[in-house]
């Protein structure tokens, strides 16, 4: 009997995909139950930890004994682990960690079919919880904003707790869409419309202009893509923008001083974001691996301040350097439809931090398999 490593892969690796979506369904659900309180729950809570480790097992089988990785690359993934693991420790946050674990597993898992999934799964927790708000078992809880910008307006939350938690789901399975649909324009079409819908209800400008900078930017990479393929600068170029966003967007919240009228008007832009960044930042400070902190105001909500601040430096830096990764990958390949969805993705971390989570499914695209994709 062959219990080497090599004769695991050769008897069991076509399991490995499903492992990979097994424990993708198993991380995506504590996410979407976020909006319930665990600690009245401890059966639940437990549950959906108990859960999470299952997914890390099976991510953790596939990585090191299906995926037919050499020492090095094995011993990479551990050292990313390790730093990850740490930034759990530190900040309490498990998120990264799932990202990163579902994002080196992808390998040899056609994205395409990655996409799918992730669709069904955004467009069945939608579906589900606006049935149960139906059904009075969740409340539709109403907040009215009280920004300049929209205020007075309803915001809806379809049980999700927060407005923003409802746009973000929907923002994430408009992205899913235009990765399913890339080549169709009645799909690219419909992503607008509920876009549209979304904000109506939640008021969300973040997700809702994200999801117009992805439509927009998948029409005109598809437009340009023929003409762009095959050069070598262009993945540079696609992976820069990733990282000029966020960059960007630190060093305008260092520099940020509430007496500028050219600030003012930025802040106004990136809906107060600036201002709590840069508070956020000179009482706080950035930590290494992760902090608890209790802002006790306002919190910082772009994922460019939060991340420093709270999740630590090195785990932020993984993250943005994963999806640097991803866009240049996907770039190379002509995925244009991934790329676009990636850098409407860094627009929308300048105003919150949802997307730590792992449903931003280009990111997948890192290690997984591309080529079927883009054939289908």
């Amino acid at each position: 009997m062959n219990l080497s490593v090599s004769g695991l892969r050769q008897k069991y690796s076509r399991y490995g995909e499903y492992l990979w979506y097994s424990a993708l369904i198993l991380l995506l659900i504590p996410v979407y139950l976020g909006f319930c309180d665990t600690a009245s729950l401890p059966l639940l809570k437990y549950t959906l930890l108990l859960g999470s480790l299952i997914g890390y097992c099976l991510l953790g089988l596939k990585i090191y004994f299906l995926d037919g990785h050499s020492p090095k690359e094995l011993a990479l993934y551990t050292g990313v682990f390790l730093l990850l693991g740490l930034g759990v420790v530190f900040s309490g946050t498990r998120a990264l960690f799932s990202v990163f674990l579902l994002a080196l597993g992808a390998r040899e898992v056609p994205f395409s079919r990655i996409a799918r999934v992730c669709l069904c799964f955004f467009l069945g927790v939608l579906a589900l919880n606006t049935l149960l708000v139906f059904a009075g078992v969740l409340e539709d809880t109403l907040l009215i904003r009280g920004e300049v910008w929209g205020q007075g307006n309803v915001r809806h939350t379809l049980g999700f707790g927060y407005p923003n938690t409802l746009a973000l789901w929907g923002m994430a399975a408009v992205f899913a869409a235009l990765l399913v649909f890339p080549r169709s324009y009645w799909g690219i079409a419909l992503c607008p419309v509920l876009s549209q819908g979304l904000f109506l209800l939640t008021d969300s400008k973040a997700a809702y202009f994200s999801q117009l900078a992805a439509v927009f930017l998948c029409l005109l990479l598809r437009f340009l893509g023929p003409k762009l393929e095959g050069k070598k600068w262009v993945p540079w170029v696609c992976g820069g923008l990733v990282a000029l966003v966020a960059f960007g967007f630190v060093a305008l919240s260092l520099l940020y001083r509430e007496d500028s009228r050219i600030f003012g008007l930025l802040n106004t832009i990136f809906s107060q974001r600036l201002g709590y960044a840069n508070q956020g930042f000179r009482l706080f400070g950035v930590s290494l691996f992760g902090a608890r902190v209790d802002f006790g105001w306002d919190p910082v909500d772009s994922l460019y301040a939060y991340g420093p601040i709270c999740l630590g430096l090195v785990p932020s830096l993984l993250y943005l350097a994963l999806a640097i990764a991803s866009t240049f990958r996907a770039a190379k390949n002509g995925k244009w439809e991934m790329v676009a969805v990636l850098l409407a993705a860094s627009l929308y971390c300048t105003m919150e931090y949802g997307l730590i989570n792992p449903i931003l499914a280009p990111v997948f695209g890192a290690c997984a398999g591309l080529s079927e994709a883009k054939e289908e």
